[in-house]
């Protein structure tokens, strides 16, 4: 299992950053590679259990569909999710804090890549980057879109 941690200090109340990165129909505003999400079930409130399909853009314009479940959701502190695909397992734990005024969040991914030796090859050679990258664009943009005051729908 390969572990990316990444932390962002975002001048808004704890309150209001969970509430926008729960909404799975926001990830599509600051989760850097999220094209699109639909098909959340239950609709209404979320919950632990929760489930949506999104589709997510990969290098060289490769699209890959996934369903993602939100696995932990304890508002206003804890939010994660799981989405496993193609032999690959993804997992995203969002842990937020107050800290100065605003919120520290801190976005952890833990994934696996399938394929045993090749696999592993691929996670150095490649994949470790791509996943990094994204995670730090993504924290930058939910900064970026909660400071904005851009988060009405």
């Amino acid at each position: 299992m390969t572990h990316i941690e990444r932390s962002v200090l975002i001048n808004a109340p704890v309150e209001k950053v969970f509430d926008y990165i729960a909404e799975p129909n926001n990830l599509v505003k600051w989760v850097h590679n999220c094209l699109e999400v639909n098909e959340v079930v239950p609709e209404g409130t979320l919950r632990e259990g929760t489930t949506y399909r999104e589709a997510m853009k990969l290098p060289a314009g490769i699209k890959i569909k996934c369903v993602t479940r939100i696995s932990k959701y304890e508002r206003p502190f804890k939010l994660d999710f799981e989405s496993p695909f193609a032999g690959t397992y993804l997992s995203f734990a969002h842990t937020l804090e107050p800290k100065d005024n605003g919120t520290l969040v801190t976005e952890i991914g833990d994934y696996t890549m399938p394929g045993g030796i090749l696999g592993k090859a691929m996670d150095k050679l490649y994949m470790k980057g791509v996943i990094t990258g994204n995670l730090e664009h993504t924290v930058e943009n939910l900064k970026a879109v909660m400071e904005s005051g851009q988060t009405e729908p």
